[in-house]
């Protein structure tokens, strides 16, 4: 369903998991890799300039962040108004994940349900960002669930921003976060 893009700039991350590359029979190289993320994987083809300049780049098992434009495929001479669109994902940067999220991370946001906020949560919090200062601003979403007389659900998030704290968000502070903290969070990426 490329059509609902169309237009769009798409911001990827993932761990190359196929690359390879071949020659043309104009004798120009060129290379397919398929990057997989969460959502799931893709195979891309890079020919040309794009190609020379992202090689460094492709290879199996590199962890990327891609940013690409979904765009119909241009059509020579005369198209037929009843033939469907074909779009293509032009790919308009590749680069190493870890600088991508050095370069691009706005924010670590963590959701706390109000229940979870007492001392030990907070110092938990505190000490670990303590130990991985950097740059990257940290927002807490403290969120409550009320239940109103009509038996009517209603959640209130409370957004809270760390004026003093920041931090250097690295694959360690992740599994921290994962593996002892254990609170939902996303990282937030411009």
């Amino acid at each position: 369903p490329l059509e609902r893009l169309n237009g769009k700039t798409l911001k990827l991350g993932g761990i190359i998991t196929d690359f390879s590359e071949a020659v043309s029979k104009r004798g120009k190289t060129f290379g397919w890799f398929t990057p997989e993320g969460y959502a799931g994987s893709f195979k891309f083809f890079v020919f040309g300039e794009s190609y020379l300049k992202f090689r460094p780049y492709l290879y199996t098992s590199s962890f990327v962040y891609l940013q690409v434009k979904v765009q119909p495929r241009k059509t020579y001479g005369d198209p037929d108004p009843e033939a469907p669109i074909i779009y293509n994902v032009e790919i308009l940067s590749v680069e190493p994940l870890s600088d991508a999220i050095e370069k691009h991370t706005k924010s670590l946001d963590f959701i706390v349900p109000l229940e979870m906020v007492d001392n030990k949560t907070v110092n938990d919090l505190d000490e670990i960002f303590d130990k991985h200062p950097g740059s990257t601003p940290v927002k807490l979403h403290i969120r409550h669930k009320i239940t109103n007389a009509k038996k009517k659900k209603t959640i209130v998030t409370v957004p809270m921003r760390s004026l003093n704290k920041r931090i250097n968000l690295s694959t360690e502070l992740i599994d921290l976060i994962e593996h002892e903290i254990k609170l939902p969070y996303t990282i937030k990426i411009s």
